[in-house]
């Protein structure tokens, strides 16, 4: 800002070329900032495995979820876990991980419930939810999986 000012108080000639390559500069950081937040909004859902999405619903929700059917060009839920995402990991055809209910309208799920799940993909099917830590061992170990590395759902992927 020093130098800005002492270009206006000397009136130096490439002052008014300095003051336009600050409103460019200005005019880019607006771009890439807009940029950014719509960047923000597209990555709101990812593809895990076969039709499979992980989606956030709201800035503390994500859920996954398989679209079965197009309805209005748009895709119509088939299949949705019953639970909020905490932790998930992909290894096709399953994915896994541990869900709870914090935030959910129970009323409106009440077949939510906390603990681990496993979804088949290639079956189309979610294998269980709702188990504690030992009953989940046994379940991933039976598909050959021992040490699914879960990581934490984020907007931001």
């Amino acid at each position: 800002m020093q130098e800005l000012s002492d270009i206006l108080a000397t009136g130096k000639r490439g002052a008014s070329l300095h003051l336009a390559d600050e409103g460019v500069r200005s005019l880019l950081v607006a771009a890439f900032l807009l940029l950014l937040a719509a960047s923000a909004c597209r990555h709101a859902e990812r593809d895990l495995v076969g039709d499979y999405k992980l989606t956030f619903t709201s800035g503390r929700i994500a859920r996954i979820w398989r679209a079965d059917r197009y309805t209005d060009h748009r895709p119509s839920l088939s299949a949705m876990l019953a639970g909020n995402v905490k932790r998930y990991a992909v290894r096709d055809p399953y994915i896994t991980g541990y869900a709870d209910t914090q935030f959910l309208d129970l009323s409106a799920e009440p077949d939510a419930r906390a603990g681990y799940f496993v979804i088949d993909a290639r079956s189309d099917r979610i294998i269980a939810f709702g188990m504690t830590e030992e009953q989940w061992r046994k379940e991933i170990e039976k598909r050959g999986w021992t040490t699914p590395d879960l990581k934490k759902p984020r907007v931001w992927f």
